[in-house]
């Protein structure tokens, strides 16, 4: 049995993560643009799970209200 393997070039591995400065700028970005993705969602969350109101329809209900005898300012008192 014959079992060969490349020997790979030492620091290969770990090139990318020497340059620390780059990485750190690069981290940063994605926790900014991940913190505002965050936020807009959680605030149209909100939006999407809201239900319709209940009320009363002004076109249907109406109000009367009689004044017998007292003027319109005391009565809207």
């Amino acid at each position: 049995m014959n079992i060969s393997a490349k020997m790979r070039n030492p620091g290969t591995l770990c090139a990318c993560l020497t340059d620390l400065k780059l990485n750190k700028q690069i981290i940063r970005q994605v926790m900014r643009v991940s913190l505002v993705v965050t936020l807009i969602i959680l605030t149209t969350f909100q939006v999407l799970l809201a239900t319709s109101t209940k009320g009363q329809d002004m076109r249907t209900d109406k109000v009367t209200i009689s004044l017998n005898g007292e003027s319109l300012a005391s009565g809207l008192k």
